[in-house]
């Protein structure tokens, strides 16, 4: 029922069904189902079992029929194991197993004039029909034919909690009803994989089929819509026994559709393949000519892309970023917001930080290469700080620093906190400064008016202080010169 690419990595049950349909086609000489289509093929196979459709009417070895039996039974824990399996070579016989097959209806219930007995057949339709399946889902019809015909309350409920926290969640529109109808089909066939818009993934494949749909466009939004939808959660859930596997990814299925819903760089689609691949490499165009498939790899691949004379504006991208977050050990989510910020400045040191601290983290080794082209972005950096000597006694240190190729050092130039609070302390006292002498000069400009005023009334007094002194004393001359 999945795409091959979602299928995951199995287990040797899927090899021992595989070792019973060999025996089978050596034993009739043939493939028995040679006229029947893929779709026809399944539709049987959940109808009557692997067993009987493959077998049919032949006529099989009568000592071959019990390891066929338990060798292509449907359920994985009623399947044969090695054990088994060595038991009968040795002579042991066992009770045959009895295909567990689906419980039949009453009576049927029809889609697209097609008449359904179990719920397996009827959510395998609606699932290749996911458009026309809407209406079903919906309908009180469905619900009936659960309660009256299969008896089967617990199906039921689950049904009407799926459709009702399906409305919940998730908006209107055509995306809603596609996620509608995979949501509905889980508890109609809980052991069927996740089945969304005619694709099927088992929990465990979701990272290759994301993997292999990187190239395709369209797939990788629908495996990105399962995702965000919060499918693999819910198939989970509706399990009776998960795989301890399956209950162990939980975690982190849970954090996904926050990762994948969010836009920024780190996050989003590229943070989830790495986050679901342990072992994929790096997809970045960036490194086109490596095989970055550690987080160790990374330095030395941007080492080499530094020394090439086409090298990018930046040496991170949305890729070599969310391999980053999702491999390292130690991740600051603030450098990695930093990186989104409109500021050169703020997104250069943000970048020499990331790089510093996988620089560490893995004891990649100098990078002079990749320090010099860090330390040209930096420009911004050095020119935030105010006092021109400082900044060039900075630009001096960093150029200094870059030539050792260890981005921690490089980082412990511009982003020394003792020279920033210098200079910053430095900055303010010389703004205080101006500011005084700006209000002084202001307050000289508004009062330069009544100055001017007083200076001219001061001066007339003055004036007219002079001009009777001088009155006086001519006058007192020439009494003077008169008695004389």
């Amino acid at each position: 029922m999945a795409h091959p690419s979602a299928r995951g990595n199995g287990n040797n049950t899927d090899d021992l069904y595989s070792l019973g349909i060999t025996m089978l086609f050596l034993v009739l000489g043939r493939n028995p189902v040679s006229d029947l289509d893929d779709d026809r093929i399944l539709a049987n196979k959940i109808e009557f079992g692997t067993y009987a459709t493959l077998v049919g009417q032949a006529r099989l070895p009568l000592a071959l029929m019990e390891p066929l039996r338990g060798l292509l039974t449907d359920d994985p824990r009623e399947r044969w194991t090695l054990q088994d399996l060595d038991m009968w070579l040795a002579g042991r016989r066992q009770s045959p197993k009895q295909p567990k097959l689906p419980q039949r209806a009453s009576r049927p219930f029809v889609f697209n004039e097609v008449e359904y007995f179990n719920t397996r057949s009827l959510a395998n339709a609606l699932a290749k029909d996911y458009i026309n399946a809407v209406t079903v889902v919906r309908s009180k019809q469905l619900d009936a034919w659960l309660r009256r015909s299969l008896n089967d309350e617990p199906r039921a409920e689950a049904m009407q909690q799926a459709v009702s926290s399906t409305a919940n969640h998730i908006s209107a529109g055509r995306g809603s009803e596609d996620r509608l109808v995979a949501r509905a089909c889980v508890p109609l066939d809980p052991a069927a994989p996740i089945r969304y818009r005619g694709f099927g993934l088992n929990v465990d494949g979701i990272g290759p089929a994301l993997a292999s749909a990187m190239s395709h466009r369209e797939r990788r939004q629908l495996i990105a819509e399962v995702i965000s939808s919060r499918l693999p959660i819910h198939w989970i859930s509706a399990q009776a026994k998960p795989r301890p596997e399956d209950l162990r990814a939980v975690q982190l299925l849970d954090r996904l559709p926050a990762m994948i819903d969010n836009p920024a760089i780190g996050y989003g689609v590229e943070r989830c393949l790495y986050e679901l691949n342990p072992g994929e490499h790096c997809h970045s165009p960036i490194f086109e000519r490596e095989y970055v498939a550690d987080l160790s790899h990374i330095v030395p691949a941007l080492e080499r892309m530094a020394r090439r004379s086409n090298r990018p504006e930046s040496p991170l991208d949305r890729h070599i970023v969310a391999f980053i977050a999702a491999r390292a050990r130690r991740m600051n989510e603030d450098v990695v917001k930093s990186l989104q910020n409109p500021d050169t400045a703020t997104r250069a040191l943000a970048t020499l930080r990331l790089l510093a601290s996988v620089q560490d983290q893995t004891n990649s080794g100098p990078a002079p290469a990749l320090a010099q082209w860090m330390a040209g972005m930096l420009g911004g950096v050095v020119g935030s700080f105010h006092h021109r000597k400082r900044r060039e006694k900075i630009g001096e240190r960093v150029r200094r620093a870059a030539m050792d190729g260890q981005m921690s050092e490089l980082l412990s130039v511009v982003d020394d906190e003792a020279e920033r609070a210098s200079d910053t302390r430095g900055f303010n006292e010389a703004a205080s400064e101006y500011r005084a002498i700006e209000y002084q000069l202001k307050q000289f400009e508004t009062e330069k008016p009544r100055r001017d005023d007083e200076s001219r009334h001061f001066g007339e007094q003055l004036a007219a202080a002079i001009g009777g002194l001088l009155v006086s004393v001519v006058t007192a001359v020439t009494i003077f010169a008169t008695m004389m």
